[in-house]
């Protein structure tokens, strides 16, 4: 087995943006294209005496003895990726976010890495913009001399399984060339987004108004701690629209959620929960939970069925579908079990959920996304995510895809 070494290192982190909307235009096109660019990426990482770690999915990781040759190896990859997209259409151009980390690492003596800095990197990655670049603040008080006028503060971020808030700087034309490519891009680059509008309480005493209160804010925290949907504070930003209706009548409560297309106006998800407050905290949890997981799903099966490449009659479809579900994947198996780490709590909830309901495309996205944010990797503990190949959905880990994929 290979020794492990704790290390001080920079780490990048990149992934292509829209690549599930690339891989279903063209695969084999999208294949090809991801090679070059991971052919870009191994010039300039070699050429800043840096080290590719793994290539899992769409994702590169590399780490660097040095931040200042990470970073400028960062900047060089995203002019010479820039370049290479002037030549392709809009459709076919092929954009990387990256993070750049310094930090503690847990090295193997066969190249893998992994622990809190490794995560950050992550992290960051998901921060930056569309061919942009994010290091962290620790990175950037590194590089304040030979790049410091590249990057500006972007303030501090809360970070899915990091205990603290995490600074990021983003390279200077990123955040005012990128603003407008984002609001541009076609929707399938982006997530959808979600505004929760008024939760109306009907019957009851002030204590069913901070019951209500407690239900709005954590359904709020909920969508706020995921990533696959956006959580916008103003209605007229957003791609859909929530609200809630409590009801209550002695000791019993009635829910009842809608969420509405915003661009159509039309409501295309609702439905209703009946409970009791024999204790309070309880249901506010159970019924929090249950509107979230609700809403969750009808926005990502929207979203599913909006896709404007798939064929109009329902016949076409339901056969799509019907080979869609055959290449998913079986749930059975359990690689947190196989490693003598079985779920417990929460995460082994959503594991039994999961295989309930996980049989389903947009259902099983939604509770695989949510299993990954309540579970870390069996092999090296690190950070979990989701990916989308195709219309098929996988966890994987985020330091090396060889640790585990699955389903």
């Amino acid at each position: 087995m290979a020794e492990a070494k704790r290390s001080l290192l920079a780490i990048l982190a990149a992934d292509v943006v829209g690549y599930s909307r690339l891989m279903s235009d063209d695969e084999r096109a999208t294949l090809d294209a991801l090679n070059a660019c991971r052919q870009v990426f191994r010039e300039h990482v070699g050429r800043h005496n840096g080290h590719v770690v793994d290539t899992a999915g769409d994702s590169v990781l590399a780490k660097f003895a040095s931040v200042v040759e990470a970073v400028a190896c960062a900047l060089a990859v995203q002019d010479a990726l820039a370049g290479r997209n002037e030549s392709l259409s809009d459709a076919r151009r092929m954009h990387f976010r990256i993070g750049v980390n310094l930090g503690d690492v847990i090295e193997q003596d066969d190249g893998t890495i992994y622990g809190d800095g490794v995560n950050v990197a992550a992290r960051l990655e998901g921060l930056a913009a569309p061919g942009g670049v994010m290091v962290s603040e620790a990175a950037y008080w590194q590089i304040e001399q030979t790049h410091g006028d590249d990057f500006v503060d972007a303030g501090l971020h809360e970070v899915k399984n990091i205990a603290r808030p995490v600074r990021a700087f983003a390279r200077a034309s990123d955040t005012l060339d990128k603003a407008s490519e984002v609001s541009t891009q076609p929707r399938e680059d982006r997530k959808p987004t979600l505004a929760l509008a008024g939760f109306e309480v009907v019957g009851g005493d002030q204590d069913m108004v901070i019951f209500t209160d407690a239900v709005r804010d954590a359904i709020a925290a909920s969508f706020s701690n995921q990533t696959g949907i956006v959580l916008m504070s103003s209605i007229d930003e957003a791609d859909y629209v929530a609200s809630v209706r409590i009801q209550a009548l002695s000791n019993r409560f009635r829910a009842t959620f809608q969420v509405i297309d915003h661009e159509s106006g039309r409501q295309f998800a609702s439905d209703r929960f009946d409970g009791e407050l024999d204790d309070p905290f309880e249901a506010q949890d159970t019924l929090a939970y249950r509107i979230y997981m609700s809403i969750r799903y009808s926005i990502y099966e929207r979203e599913f069925n909006k896709d404007d490449n798939r064929p109009d009659n329902e016949q076409s479809n339901q056969a799509l579908l019907s080979k869609a579900k055959q290449s998913m994947g079986s749930l059975d198996d359990d690689p947190w079990f196989a490693a003598d780490k079985p779920l417990e709590g929460e995460a082994a909830r959503i594991l039994l959920r999961l295989r309930e309901e996980g049989d389903e495309l947009e259902t099983r996205r939604a509770w695989l996304e949510e299993l990954s944010e309540h579970t870390i990797c069996p092999v090296c503990d690190g950070e979990m995510k989701t990916e989308m190949r195709g219309e098929n959905c996988r966890m994987c880990c985020v330091v090396s895809g060889s640790h585990v994929k699955w389903p």
